[in-house]
């Protein structure tokens, strides 16, 4: 899947802000969504300004994995919930499922205003990779965020029923500034 050279702008957020994610998945929108398998993903060379998130992958299912996702060249600017959520799919309060976020790579992108009305179920991070087997976050410029810059969680959760046998995590070249606004 290749979604590439597109402009994004002016989404919704859900209606009932009080509303939890883990009783309907609904409540966590973005312009871009996967929530279950996936594999060679590509979002390179778009747009996205004044939307609530632009890119959420979600592992969902047991035994599913998300592979090969790049995420490259974007301009990102004015968002309301962060940037990009990339999730193993383990979440709290249920039991772990054995679901894997394998490769991930997020460079060259342009981020600004990022996080400035984040949900209350989250903290509006703009680059969020929780247990990526493997990962390059690189090239990245990031400025004006209210929440972390890059957030990333390596390995796997404690009470995960999964293995990770190999965790390899680059964080480089990139460019924070003025993060934790909130």
């Amino acid at each position: 899947l290749q979604i590439s050279n597109l402009s994004f702008g002016f989404t919704n957020t859900w209606w009932d802000l009080d509303a939890s994610p883990f009783a309907n998945k609904d409540v966590d929108p973005a312009c871009i969504r996967l929530l279950g398998h996936g594999d060679d993903i590509r979002v390179t060379h778009n747009r996205f300004e004044h939307v609530n998130l632009p890119v959420r992958l979600v592992v969902v299912g047991d035994g599913k994995t998300i592979d090969r996702v790049r995420i490259t060249d974007n301009v990102i600017r004015y968002t309301d919930h962060g940037a990009m959520q990339l999730l193993d799919g383990s979440s709290w309060g249920q039991e772990y499922p054995t679901t894997q976020l394998l490769d991930v790579k997020v460079l060259r992108n342009k981020l600004q205003y990022i996080g400035m009305r984040p949900t209350s179920w989250g903290q509006g991070h703009a680059i969020d990779i929780l247990c990526a087997q493997t990962c390059e976050v690189a090239g990245n410029v990031l400025n004006k965020l209210y929440g972390a810059g890059i957030f990333v969680y390596g390995g796997k959760r404690s009470a995960a029923r999964t293995d990770r046998p190999l965790s390899r995590i680059l964080i480089h070249h990139n460019q924070v500034t003025d993060s934790l606004l909130n």
